[in-house]
């Protein structure tokens, strides 16, 4: 569970850009922070965003899950899910 104040690290799912927002201290507002950019058959920008998350230390993290146009998950919606696993367990902080 993510505390109710403190910073929250927004993750917007994309094969190939990832964009981050950070919310204000009271999570009311987001606001745009950086993309990361992934090559193809390159894995998840980590180090990067690990030295993101050292600079703003937020309390949590919320990642989009990238829905079909049908609401169903397809496989972006797997990898998100994967990448928020990961972020995670190297962040020890909740998703």
């Amino acid at each position: 569970m993510i505390p109710i104040s403190g910073r929250i690290l927004g993750i917007d799912w994309g094969e190939v850009r990832i964009g981050l927002a950070l919310s204000d201290e009271t999570q009311t507002l987001a606001s745009p922070l950086d993309t990361l950019v992934r090559r193809a058959g390159k894995r998840f920008p980590m180090n990067r965003l690990l030295a993101l998350v050292s600079t703003h230390s937020p309390v949590g993290f919320v990642v989009g899950l990238p829905l079909t146009l049908e609401g169903s998950e397809a496989a972006s919606a797997a990898a998100a899910r994967e990448v928020a696993t990961a972020i995670s367990s190297h962040t020890g902080l909740p998703v």
